[in-house]
């Protein structure tokens, strides 16, 4: 492969594009947020139970949040970590993309 990938489908490509970061042949601030995008992006919102009509969530947002269907119920989900996200899918955890960030900042 030649130069920066496009579309980041594989951990190698991520790891080009970290080294072209490391290299000065890509702003280390982009890859940095880049990493912290992944990272970030390891979150999703699952179904943890129904409300009340009148009652109030588990916690406060952004850790749980309350959806009204169409028929007035009110479920509330909870912010997981998503086992489906890019993140896991590439083998990754948090503190992998952590030490990706610290070396480009560092």
């Amino acid at each position: 492969m030649i130069g920066n990938p496009r579309h980041r489908r594989t951990l190698h490509d991520w790891q080009v594009a970290h080294s072209m970061a490391l290299s000065g042949e890509m702003p280390t601030a982009k890859m940095a947020e880049e990493w912290r995008r992944l990272r970030d992006g390891r979150f999703a919102y699952f179904f943890d139970r129904e409300l009340g009509a009148d009652e109030n969530p588990d916690g406060d947002p952004p850790e749980y949040i309350v959806l009204t269907d169409e028929d007035g119920a009110r479920r509330q989900q909870r912010r997981q970590e998503d086992p489906n996200s890019e993140l896991s899918r590439l083998g990754l955890t948090a503190a992998d993309v952590d030490a990706y960030i610290a070396e480009l900042e560092a």
